[in-house]
């Protein structure tokens, strides 16, 4: 080994670090850290007026084709409009169907009776309050008031049968009489008790 360059009193040679070459790195990898930021920022600019544009161009698609919508929809109405305008019988309400009583009517108790005592189907209502005649098994003759069925009369009631005397009916809630009556002891009777006489007072004391 050549002693030339021997800083070191051990006999090894350490070579210097350059300083300069350390910095030009450092500075370089810097520029292109901040370029790539950069470049990344302009770049999600970019993306986003993109979806800005294509978001309004459907806006405005989505728009028109709901205008045609609603105008399709609506497009009879200018129309009614004017027949209303020209005709104003057809605001008057329909006539009432058949059978049909007016609210102020029903609330006075005013409201007209059908007319006859017939369903919808035209078949004719029996009357409940007629008596139904009753025909004999062997074909006499049912006298007179014994033939019929009263049907008025289904909640009445049979009257009590009335008793035969007055003298049969006795009060059950009338206690019976002591058997014992004069043998049985007599009550004292107390003694009125005398009243105290008041001491005389004596004056000249």
């Amino acid at each position: 080994m050549s002693d030339h360059g021997h800083h070191d009193p051990g006999g090894h040679e350490l070579e210097a670090i350059n300083t300069k070459l350390l910095f030009r790195l450092l500075v370089s990898l810097s520029f292109i850290t901040l370029l790539a930021c950069v470049v990344v920022v302009q770049w999600f600019y970019a993306q986003r007026r993109e979806l800005d544009a294509q978001y309004a161009a459907d806006g405005s698609t989505f728009l028109l084709e709901y205008k045609a919508k609603m105008a399709t929809d609506l497009e009879g109405i200018d129309r009614v409009a004017q027949d209303m305008a020209g005709n104003p019988a057809l605001l008057a309400a329909p006539p009432a169907p058949p059978g049909w009583m007016h609210p102020d009517d029903l609330v006075a108790g005013v409201a007209a009776a059908p007319a006859g005592s017939h369903d919808d189907h035209g078949h004719d209502e029996p009357d409940l309050d007629a008596p139904v005649p009753v025909e004999p098994a062997n074909g006499e003759p049912v006298p007179e008031g014994e033939g019929e069925i009263d049907t008025n009369d289904d909640d009445a009631t049979p009257e009590p049968a009335e008793a035969d005397s007055g003298d049969e009916a006795a009060p059950a809630d009338k206690p019976d009489k002591p058997a014992d009556d004069q043998d049985a002891p007599k009550p004292a009777k107390p003694k009125p008790a005398k009243p105290a006489e008041p001491a005389p007072a004596n004056d000249g004391e």
